[in-house]
């Protein structure tokens, strides 16, 4: 059973162990109330130590994840390193081998002036990005009383499971 339905059994059996005219008592509901508590109990705590385990696996799988990251931010430094290297003693010759082959070509890039910053050039030369909302602030100025046009606060609930 999944915990819905242990919900409705435990109020069925709830509902069958008191008889409403006379006010008796089931025994027989009683037991079964108690036995589906205990099985609802032990439900939530499987599910409970799912959650526990995901999410070691979690922080586990990010940890290799930010290992690799890092092997691969410091292979590519290497290569890049190397890269300069070899251009700055080819000096822009060409060079080949059966296994390689090295060819330069030229590029062009934009420098901005000594002394210039992006504020300095026409804004119709330069990429904004999209807004977006500083929560931080937002809750903030609601908790100090300040009204925000256009946003509101909803209260809810975050589990925590340890």
């Amino acid at each position: 059973m999944n915990l819905y339905e242990i919900s409705e059994a435990v109020e069925t059996a709830f509902n069958l162990a008191i008889d409403p005219e006379t006010g008796e008592v089931n025994d027989d509901q009683l037991i079964l109330l108690e036995s589906l508590e205990m099985e609802k109990d032990r439900k939530i705590e499987n599910i409970a130590l799912l959650i526990k385990n995901y999410r070691a696996d979690a922080a586990a799988l990010k940890a290799e994840k930010d290992a690799f990251a890092k092997r691969q931010k410091q292979a590519e430094n290497r290569a890049e390193s190397l890269s300069r290297y070899l251009a700055s003693a080819l000096n822009g010759e060409k060079f080949s081998t059966d296994k390689c082959a090295i060819n330069f070509r030229k590029t062009s890039k934009i420098v901005l002036n000594e002394g210039m910053t992006v504020y300095d050039i026409d804004t119709h030369f330069l990429r904004m990005k999209e807004p977006e909302l500083d929560k931080q602030a937002i809750k903030q100025a609601l908790a100090d009383g300040i009204k925000v046009e256009g946003v509101h606060e909803e209260a809810g609930l975050s589990m925590t499971v340890i």
